[in-house]
């Protein structure tokens, strides 16, 4: 997992630092911000302790109502933290602490990964450095949020997936196979990455898969058990609910009802919303309603999006436009803090993560035909290829149904694919970089990444960031 002996001791010492760095921020964030500030991480504390309350799935209850869907949807984090809040490690630090656990593994998994892609140490000092301090990533490894536990597998995933490209192995293979099928128990994002994932596979290794059904055959029991509980808890997950509600995750309404629905502070929101805007419900009760969320950030964001669609006229920008405004909130939410409390990047440091951004695009093109590293460009592209399903798919649906442009745009939702990204941009400034040129834009760009994370959280947050 760690660098070898022949690694250079500037290397292994400076990956070194890398996590114990990481580790102390994340530990600091941990035991010092507000339970309120973590995007949702009421929610997701509720949903585990209402999974510690039993060994099996909990079902959506009227005890439960407030915290969203709780029955029909992937339930792998909930079902592990349950576990542990079970045997009494219910308080919040601890549950921190897990997630804590989680967002190191993520980046032992990415460590893994870079070493696969790529065989030049300043790659992977870039590399980790980039990844253990993006602050919206520092931020969720802190948290509750099942956003840690499908990052890691993610990461693994990515992982399998390049050893995979580089040695075929069947046991490769089928760990891949292990944690795609965790992913997508996990959160239902994971399901379009799976997709492209079995794609890379099937259209990289398609001559080792003519006889893989033999060759799988040594791949030993707990392996082959694992691989068939999984596969079996997906098509006992998605195919239910697709046979019993249309869907692979039903909406929150579907199963318990309206009335009962509008007791969770998302739905409640967005029936608000959605009412006013489709003419169901006049301003003066719109307002009057979101008194009944019960949770001041949503009901206060709430209030402000009514006020914006009142005096809204035509909202729609034009299609081509989308993309660049989508990419750009992406940017800032993913290089930012956005949660509760939120800590925008300032226009200077927008230009320079853009520069920065840029210049690894002018290396890759310069050296398009000679690169070093077409392995790293080939998980990049996998990564863009997520991208723009969330854009298409996911995004740009929503902003033409709720008519708010940043509706459901969520930096940390990149996470799953930040390993390939953060590979493919370390690689980029490094590899494919003119020689005399690697080592200042590495230390620059390492000195950018370190100062927007750590530095720039604990310089900028106020007393309200803290409990």
């Amino acid at each position: 997992m760690f660098p070898d002996a022949a690694t250079p001791a500037w290397t292994r010492a400076t990956i070194a630092g890398c996590f114990v760095w990481f580790g102390a921020r994340l530990l600091g964030l941990a035991v010092s911000v507000d339970g309120s500030v973590p995007p949702d991480e009421v929610t997701h504390v509720g949903r585990v302790l209402a999974h510690a309350a039993t060994w099996g799935l909990p079902q959506s209850s009227p005890d439960n109502h407030a915290l969203g869907l709780i029955s029909d949807r992937p339930f792998l984090y909930d079902w592990i933290l349950g576990r542990l809040a079970a045997f009494g490690l219910e308080d919040l630090l601890w549950l921190r602490i897990a997630n804590v656990g989680m967002a190191l593994a993520t980046a032992a998994y990415g460590l893994r990964f870079i070493r696969v892609v790529s065989r030049e140490p300043l790659t992977h000092v870039v590399f980790l450095v980039c990844l253990t301090n993006t602050l919206m990533f520092t931020g969720i490894g802190a948290a509750v949020s099942y956003d840690n536990g499908v990052n890691l597998l993610a990461a693994a995933a990515f992982y399998y997936l390049a050893r995979l490209r580089s040695n075929w192995d069947p046991r490769t293979l089928a760990a891949l196979l292990l944690a795609t099928g965790l992913g997508c128990l996990t959160k239902r994002s994971f399901l379009p990455l799976a997709a492209l994932i079995v794609g890379a596979v099937v259209v990289h290794e398609r001559r080792h898969l003519r006889d893989a059904r033999t060759r799988l055959a040594g791949i030993g029991r707990p392996l082959s058990i694992g691989l068939v509980v999984v596969a079996l808890a997906n098509v006992l997950l998605y195919g239910g609910n697709l046979v019993q509600y249309g869907r692979l995750v039903p909406s929150f309404d579907q199963v318990v009802g309206i009335e009962a629905a509008r007791q969770h502070r998302i739905f409640a929101r967005d029936f608000i919303l959605d009412g006013y805007r489709q003419g169901r419900i006049e301003y003066t009760e719109a307002l009057k309603l979101t008194s009944t969320i019960d949770h001041d950030a949503d009901r206060e964001s709430t209030r402000h999006q009514l006020a914006n669609a009142k005096k809204r006229g035509d909202w729609r920008v034009p299609w081509f436009r989308y993309p660049l405004t989508w990419s750009y909130i992406m940017f800032e939410r993913s290089l930012g803090y956005f949660g509760h409390q939120v800590l925008h990047r300032s226009h200077w440091e927008r230009v320079t993560f853009g520069l920065v951004l840029a210049l690894a695009f002018v290396f890759q093109a310069l050296a398009w035909r000679r690169a070093r590293s077409p392995l790293a460009r080939g998980f990049g592209g996998i990564a863009l290829a997520y991208g723009g399903v969330l854009l298409t798919l996911v995004n740009y649906p929503t902003y033409l149904e709720k008519g708010f442009i940043d509706a459901g745009v969520q930096g940390r939702y990149l996470f799953l694919v930040w390993v390939p990204l953060m590979g493919w941009l370390a690689c980029a400034l490094t590899e494919e970089a003119p020689r005399f040129a690697r080592l200042p834009v590495a230390a620059a760009v390492c000195a950018l990444f370190i100062y927007s994370d750590g530095p720039t959280f604990w310089l900028r947050t106020t007393s309200a960031w803290f409990g």
